[in-house]
């Protein structure tokens, strides 16, 4: 009986039964509903039954089993459920058996099962369970079908692993069990199947590397692996039928085998997802019959070969990778690729004219790269084309006309490109775009009416590439004229978007009639007349941006029947009067509001019908700056959603309605600038999330503590159900009160669950599966399983990348029985020591005892000795024979490194023993005879008995030995009770001065009596400040022959006392040279012009070549009346202090400040809590993450530095089972650190904040040191940072412009002086390689302006030099065209020592160049003083007066400098923006950290930087009640932390308990 699609309704009677003999029933397609009926057993000759596509419910009778003569059992797609009859057995005969499309699942355990009895069907050579919810394992017994050919279970709901069963089916053909949870790995046995052609198991949750079993598969002509967690690399695939095989959004590493089509046939290839790195330079080659590669979001490198357009390819993506070089000619010669994405990568130069050729290409997407140049006319012959996207690239030049005969585009993204001209109106022959974007370009001119012709039709083409339809993006171009009438065509346009503009006229009212408008940006444009020209409702419209125009009117009544469904309203910044209508405040469906600095009007009206204000969503609310009036209404805690309410700066009156503190949702609250009257409502501290609140400008006090305090109203039994709020331990609200301000610390129990439950979150383990985050971002955790733990956070970007980044740890699947394995622990140690790549801890309680790799050996010295062993260098320890020659070279030159550092040590020691000279004299009285000595060879040469065995000698030296030992250890112990009970800093005794110390006394002998405080005040103090004086002796030297500089700057000691500084630099370094209490008089211009008078009289006029300062106005008033009196001086600004102004500027850009204030927040809680603390050190092999700088914007850059390289192991940390049980990582605090470790947007924000900075860090170490002088080279190396800095934005102006914009601004007037660029033109580093700068008109008015001064009234001598000798130098004749002279190409010359040998031919020019190319551009030499002066004046010394502190200010600032020099000569060198102290790293290491840094950099010059940000004083006003005007202030504050400090006490300390962490010490001799 077939009665297969004939429309049958209702339920299967019960009289079926009564057809005994019948052999065939079919009755798929139909509507038949209701369940089996039982009497459907009692056919027993059925052998056919197919009821797919119907209606069916219920379970399957257990009557089924005596249909033993069935042969195919088809029941899929209906609504079946409950479990598979357990008399399944009994079909003996059974061949096929589809249950695809059910429902088998239900309440019970052991309902929804597969049953184990599935094994009896022997005969079964089909099965298909597909799209059930089984929850079950598939079970072991299905091996026992050794006919079965086909087994899907795609999407049915199976967990546990791939039973290894499988394997006994020999003739199984197909096999899909995709869509599953599926654990584990595939089992090795299934190398048996060799019959396989279709394998697939994508989306599981398998790990491990994919198995060897595959290449036995050698039938096999498709293989999906997708979207598991396999890792390992990709194995080769000598299948020879394989057409297909798919891996990606697994965890593959390693490079794309090269031979990898060489034994197949493969045609799809599909990868993306991976870590995969490596080139494919030759890796596809072999691969003939390859039509489509997918190898996106990898790590792969090199060029893109051009030999992929002779493969047969119809796709090709290899977006989001990290291919460079520039797009091959040959490339875009094939004749079958349709698809082609190449974006995300790092695309350098032009799109080749080729292109063209591509004539049936179809998508073409390159965005998000570094092409420039313009987009090539023969792009037109792409008549095929439905998909162009090329945003994000450096693309100039106008839109060739040739572009628009591109008929079927669909989609054209040019966005944030550098295009120009005018939009064609060619545009017209786009009749199937439906998706245009033109933003950030420099576009002009008026917008085509024509630009709507694509937005006419419905129909467009339909491909899963197709993104954003009914876009019209031209923001942010430079568009003139009106919006035409003519948009009114566009009647598919979803988002209109013309922000940033120069459009004018009138809001046409033709917008109205666009009813499929969901979105309209209009701001920042010169719009006039009514903001809302039309009265039709425009029902799908959800966001209207009109700000900063100058619209007029009033805001109409009839808003909220106009736009029903918008939940975003911006009318800032334009002309509106009037009052707000009660139909947009009552809009249900108001999400944001912002009507600020507008002149509306009247009352600010809450109230609405009832049935609106308890489903109002009005979030974000700003009214500030306009004319409002009346009082604040206490229906506004209606709105129960609001975030922020911002209405500062209008006329509202009365007192504060109490009804604020039941806006539980609020975290910005700004009433400030009103007539507000009363005090702050009490309830203001129950709102959880509020962190700011500004009542200043108002006639408010602030509530009582004692009223605040009263139960039910600030206490726990009021908060502790508040909703949607995470826990807070402690937190702080910021309430600013007139011009104070007052930050409290609001604390709180703990707010959890009644049932005591933790909250639901991704973070924390064992949990169900929780997703949480925005559309933009998510973070999901997967459920723990009982066989390990699969812990995986996936961070994924859904509107910018489709790339899927996961990190996960794989803990040991358990077996069989539930018991896990025994794994071998492998340990080494946590230093980089190269020892670690050849052996391991063999015993995790002995760290001495080191396990070869090679020969099983076990070496009892620690890592040291093992190298000793690998290498074999003496017969001591014994040698490796097994060891390969690499491993025995590595270890060789590590030792040698080793040897060669003791070496350069002991010598330095015996250095400073020969420097001590202690006279042997005696006078008379005294025995001439010299105490006794232990020098070093003493414990080895002692008197031994010459008639002693040999065995008694060496046990005599021995005893010497052990006996010298013991002498040095209780001097020690003298030595170590001093430094312990004067708190003498522990890094002292490494200075050489101590150890010289130590060796006088010993050379002394017994009785030394040490020097008293008299000596030491006077006679020996000016003995060593004589001696200190001698050794700057040839400075004196330096300064006669090239002149110096002199630096000034004024500092405040902890007594209050002002003190101003006089340093000296010449080309060998900077020297102090005296200092001036001017407590008693203000540090005006004409105090600074005698000091720094008087020491250029002093130093030598003649010998004075620049004073460098900052630029404080003070120090211009001094500058400028010396150069009224010393008019040859040049006065130049303190580049140190500008960079860092650079730097400050930079970092205050949103998109900086947010990534140092996201990192900050992770090390503060890290730092804030020992277990964090002790446990990150841990992942990091005991390296801190903070690394503190000389300022505050060195200790950003340098620990964003630290988290970058870091970042694996602080990932690796925060997915760690150990940091997840952490009580405190539970806490909000907690998870909001862990999440932003684990963010990829916080990465690459990072990485972005490093490539910006690092240019100019790397210039403020080249100004801030003492290596070289620095004037040659500060403005040629301030144009290559700028170049940098646009390099790192992909030179895409809209982005660099205003970081780019803070350079130029604190540039001018400060390093672009005369003397600046003359000597960037005297430096033949910059000028021979670019002649060009020679002719730059600017750098010849420097140079003469700068020769005017240094020369002065010699006029002939000007002369001479400019007309003559200048145009020799600038045309490289004479001795500066010979060979030997090209050494300025190498960045390490010497400019001084250049002009010295080939200037002997210009002397006059020579003199002028030495002298100014030796000169220092910074005066952060004199700055260094204040550590000196704060360090001497924190010890307590007894009348220490200004002539002796300025002596030790003398010699050890003096003395310090001299090492560093010699630090400098022996190669030595230090990283000058590297702190010994954590003072400038405050902000790192708790909350407002920043507001105890020690230095804070101002500058006059900004106007908006004259005030407090906080309080609005002016920064004159605290100086004066300060006591200082000092542009650089130091300032100390109680709350200093220092990293290794042990008793900071943190906010939330009293959830942990410590742990003693013991760390393991690898550093080598």
């Amino acid at each position: 009986m077939v009665l297969d699609g004939n429309q049958l309704s209702g339920q299967l009677s019960p009289a079926i039964g009564q057809l005994q003999y019948i052999t065939k029933l079919s009755m798929s397609m139909n509507s038949i509903s209701g369940g089996l009926p039982t009497e459907l057993g009692s056919l027993q000759y059925l052998e056919f039954l197919d009821l797919q596509i119907n209606r069916l419910n219920g379970s399957i009778p257990a009557a089924f089993c005596n249909l033993s003569r069935l042969l195919h059992l088809d029941l899929s797609q209906n609504n079946l459920c409950g479990s598979i009859f357990s008399g399944l057995s009994s079909l003996v005969n059974l061949l096929s058996l589809d249950l695809s499309w059910n429902s088998f699942v239900g309440p019970m355990p052991e309902i929804g099962t597969i049953p184990w009895s599935i094994g009896g069907l022997v005969s079964l050579k089909e099965l298909d369970i597909s799209e059930n919810n089984f929850d079950a394992e598939l079970p072991p017994p299905i091996g026992r079908l050794g006919n079965l050919t086909q087994l899907i279970a795609k999407g049915a709901g199976l967990k546990g692993g791939i039973p290894k069963e499988l394997s006994n089916c020999k003739k199984i053909t197909l096999i899909n069990l995709s869509f599953n949870e599926l654990t584990g790995s595939i089992p090795e046995q299934l190398a048996e199947l060799d019959a396989i052609v279709a394998f697939s198991v994508e989306k599981n949750k398998l790990s491990g590397n994919i198995p060897d079993c595959i290449r036995n598969w050698t039938n096999a002509r498709s293989i999906s692996l997708g979207q598991n967690f396999f890792t390992g690399p990709l194995p080769l695939l000598p299948l020879p039928h394989l057409l297909s095989f798919s891996a990606e959004s697994n965890l593959l590493s390693g490079s794309v085998p090269a031979k990898l089509c060489e034994d197949n046939s493969l045609r799809s290839l599909i990868l993306h997802d991976n870590n995969l790195t490596g080139s494919i330079e030759e890796t596809f080659k072999g691969c003939k019959n390859l039509t489509e590669l997918n190898l996106q979001g990898n790590r792969l490198h090199g060029e893109i070969p051009g030999y992929l357009a002779e493969l047969p390819l119809v796709s090709l993506e290899l977006s989001l990778n990290n291919f460079t070089g520039m797009l091959s000619e040959s490339l875009w010669e094939s004749s079958t690729l349709l698809q082609i994405s190449i974006s995300n990568n790092q695309i350098t130069g032009q799109i080749p004219h080729s292109i063209g050729t591509l004539s049936s290409l179809e998508r073409l997407q390159i965005d998000n790269n570094y092409l420039q140049g313009p987009i090539p006319p023969s792009v037109g012959a792409l008549r095929n084309l439905t998909i162009l996207s090329l945003h994000g690239n450096g693309l100039s030049g106008n839109m060739p006309v040739e572009l628009f005969n591109c008929r079927n585009l669909a989609t054209l993204d040019l966005s944030s490109n550098n295009l120009s001209g005018h939009i064609p109106r060619a545009i017209s022959n786009l009749v199937m775009l439906n998706s245009l974007s033109l933003s950030y370009n420099h576009l002009s001119g008026a917008i085509p009416a024509e630009i709507c012709v694509g937005f006419e039709n419905e129909v467009h083409p339909d491909s899963e590439f197709v993104q954003h339809k009914g876009l019209l993006d031209l923001s942010y171009n430079r568009l003139i004229g009106q919006i035409p009438t003519a948009i009114k065509k566009c009647s598919m346009l979803k988002v209109l978007n013309l922000q940033g503009n120069l459009l004018n006229g009138t809001i046409p009212s033709e917008l109205g009639q666009l009813t499929n408008l969901t979105m309209i940006n209009l701001s920042f444009n010169g719009l006039i007349g009514p903001m809302l020209p039309w009265s039709a409702p425009l029902v799908q419209l959800q966001g209207l941006m009109l700000s900063n125009n100058n619209l007029d009117g009033t805001i109409p009544a009839e808003i909220g029947q106009v736009l029903p469904q918008v939940s975003m309203i911006d009318l800032s910044g334009n002309l509106l009067t009037g009052n707000i209508p009660q139909s947009m405040m009552c809009n249900k469906n108001l999400n944001r509001l912002d009507v600020s600095n507008n002149n509306l009007s009247g009352k600010i009206i809450f109230s609405c019908p009832r049935d609106i204000e308890s489903s109002s969503e009005l979030v974000f609310f700003n009214l500030s700056s306009n004319h409002f009036s009346g009082t604040l209404d206490e229906s506004i805690s209606n709105y129960t959603h609001l975030s922020s309410i911002d209405i500062h700066n209008n006329s509202l009156t009365g007192s504060l309605p109490p009804a604020l503190s039941d806006l539980s949702l609020l975290n910005y609250l700004d009433l400030s600038s009103n007539d507000f009257y009363g005090s702050i409502p009490c309830g203001i501290c129950s709102i959880y999330g509020l962190t700011f609140a500004n009542f200043s400008g108002n006639h408010i006090s602030t509530y009582s503590s004692a009223d605040c305090a009263a139960g039910g109203v600030c206490s726990t039994n009021g908060i502790d159900n508040k909703v949607a709020h995470p826990s807070h331990r402690a937190r702080r609200l910021v309430i600013i009160c007139a011009l104070s301000l007052a930050v409290i610390i609001i604390r709180r129990n703990d707010c959890a669950a009644a049932a005591g439950k933790p909250r639901n979150s991704a973070l924390l383990p064992g949990v169900p599966c929780s997703v949480q985050g925005t559309e933009d971002e998510m973070t999901v955790q997967l459920q723990q399983e009982n066989h390990g733990t699969v812990l995986c956070y996936l961070v994924f970007h859904a509107l910018f990348r489709e790339q899927v980044q996961r990190y996960c740890i794989m803990d040991v699947d358990s077996g069989a029985d539930g018991s896990v394995p025994e794994v071998p622990m492998v340990l080494i140690g946590n230093s980089s020591d190269v020892g670690w790549k050849y052996g391991k801890y063999c015993d995790p309680f002995n760290k001495s005892k080191v396990k070869c790799d090679f020969c099983g050996h076990i070496s009892t010295g620690g890592i040291y000795r093992f190298k000793k062993h690998i290498v074999g260098v003496d017969n001591v320890v014994s040698s490796c024979k097994k060891a390969t020659p690499e491993a025995k070279e590595a270890c060789k030159k590590a030792l040698e490194k080793v040897t060669a550092t003791k070496g350069i040590k002991r010598q330095h020691e015996q250095d400073l023993r020969d420097d001590v000279h202690i006279s042997s004299s005696v006078g008379e009285g005294v025995s001439n005879s010299e105490p006794n000595k232990v020098g070093p060879m003493d414990k080895f040469v002692r008197p031994i008995d010459g008639k002693s065995s040999k065995e008694e000698a060496l046990r005599q030296l021995s005893m010497n030995e052990a006996l010298f030992k013991e002498r040095v250890h209780q001097a020690s112990q003298y030595v170590a009770r001093w430094v312990y009970t004067h708190a003498i800093p522990f890094n002292a005794l490494d200075n050489d001065e101590f150890k010289q110390m130590c060796e006088a006394i010993g050379k002394f002998g017994p009785g030394y009596e040490p020097p008293s405080q008299f000596d030491l005040r006077e006679k020996l103090l000016t003995e060593e400040y004589a001696r200190t004086k001698s050794l700057l002796d040839d400075r004196e030297a330096q300064k006669n022959k090239l002149g110096c500089t002199i630096m000034t700057d004024a500092w405040t000691d902890m007594k209050r006392r002002s003190i101003m500084n006089v340093c000296m630099h010449c080309s060998g370094g900077t020297s102090f040279l005296k200092s001036k209490e001017t407590s008693d008089v203000s540090h005006t211009g004409e105090v600074i012009f005698e000091l720094v008078d008087k020491s250029i009289e002093e130093v030598g006029a003649e010998h004075v070549m620049q004073v460098c300062t900052d630029n404080a106005s003070n120090n211009m008033a001094a500058k400028k009346l010396l150069l009224e009196k010393r008019p040859k001086i040049f006065w130049t600004s303190c580049a140190t202090h500008t960079i860092n102004l650079m730097l400050q500027g930079i970092g205050n850009i949103k998109r900086f400040k947010s990534i140092v204030d996201q990192a900050q927040k992770v090390t503060i809680f890290i730092y804030a809590h020992h277990k964090t603390l002790a446990y990150m050190r841990k992942c990091t092999k005991r390296r801190d993450i903070i690394r503190p700088g000389v300022t505050r914007f060195a200790s950003n850059f340098l620990t964003l530095q630290s988290l970058a390289e870091k970042r694996d192991a602080l990932r690796g940390m925060v997915v760690d089972r150990a940091w997840e049980e952490m009580p405190i990582v539970k806490t909000k605090k907690g998870k909001d650190a862990t999440a932003t470790l684990m963010d990829a947007n916080f990465w690459k924000g990072v990485t972005l904040c490093l490539k910006v900075f690092e240019p100019l860090f790397c210039l403020l170490r080249l100004v801030d040191g003492d290596g070289k002088p620095s004037m040659p080279w500060l403005y040629g190396e301030m144009l290559k940072a700028k170049t940098k800095i646009k390099e790192a934005f992909g030179n895409n102006e809209k982005n660099y412009r205003e970081t780019i914009a803070i350079i130029d601004k604190k540039l001018k007037g400060r390093l672009d002086s005369p003397l600046h660029k003359t000597a960037y033109l005297l430096n033949p580093h910059y000028t021979y390689a670019n002649k060009e700068i020679f002719d730059d008109s600017s750098m010849t008015v420097a140079l003469m302006r700068c020769a005017e001064q240094y020369f002065g009234d010699d006029e002939i001598s000007l002369k001479k030099m400019i007309n003559g000798e200048w145009l020799l130098y600038e045309n490289m004749e004479g001795p500066f065209k010979k060979n030997l002279a090209s050494s300025w190409e190498r960045a390490d010359y010497n400019p001084v020592g250049w002009w010295k040998l080939y200037g002997t031919e210009v002397p006059l020019l020579q003199k002028m160049a030495m002298r100014i190319l030796s000169l220092t551009s910074s005066s952060s030499g004199c700055e260094r003083n204040w550590s000196v002066y704060e360090m001497i004046h924190t010890k307590r010394r007894n009348r220490l007066t200004i002539d002796r502190l300025n002596n030790m200010v003398y010699i050890q600032f003096n003395t310090r400098m001299l090492s560093k020099r010699q630090r400098l000569k022996d190669k030595k060198k230090a990283d000058s923006l590297v702190s010994n102290d954590a003072s400038e790293a405050q902000g790192w290491l708790f909350e407002g950290g920043d507001d105890h840094a020690l230095v804070v950099f101002r500058d006059d010059e900004d106007g908006d930087q004259g005030v407090h940000p906080a309080t609005g004083i002016p920064y004159d006003v605290i100086g004066e009640a300060m006591g200082a005007q000092e542009q650089l202030q130091v300032r100390r504050s109680a709350r200093v932390r220092d990293l290794e400090e042990e008793e900071f006490e943190s906010e939330e300390e009293d959830v942990l308990q410590d742990d003693d962490i013991e760390y393991e010490d690898d550093d080598e001799y």
